[in-house]
């Protein structure tokens, strides 16, 4: 059976860290999105710290068109990125 890690902070009561992401609807007006889940998962990564990444993107200028943002927020999700997002 593998060891447990202790880390230094502690569990605690306290609510999970949520995101609200809005978008439009075919009006145009803005709408809750319900692509991704508004509750933000953190990963434990270096020694150790807690990760969440509330948002990223990797165009400059970020384009918002068909929620092609959120589509590529949603891949980093999946496999976090390091520090620096390069962008096109």
């Amino acid at each position: 059976m593998a060891e447990q890690v202790k880390y230094p902070w502690k569990d605690n009561d306290l609510r999970p860290i949520c995101r609200v992401i809005t978008e439009h609807d075919s009006n145009g007006k803005s709408v809750f999105s319900s692509l991704i889940p508004e509750e933000l998962p953190g990963k434990t990564i270096g020694a150790p710290a807690l990760f969440r990444l509330g948002y990223c993107t990797n165009e400059v200028p970020v384009s918002l068109a068909d929620n092609k943002d959120l589509h590529a927020y949603e891949k980093y999700l999946k496999d976090p990125p390091g520090i620096i997002i390069h962008g096109t």
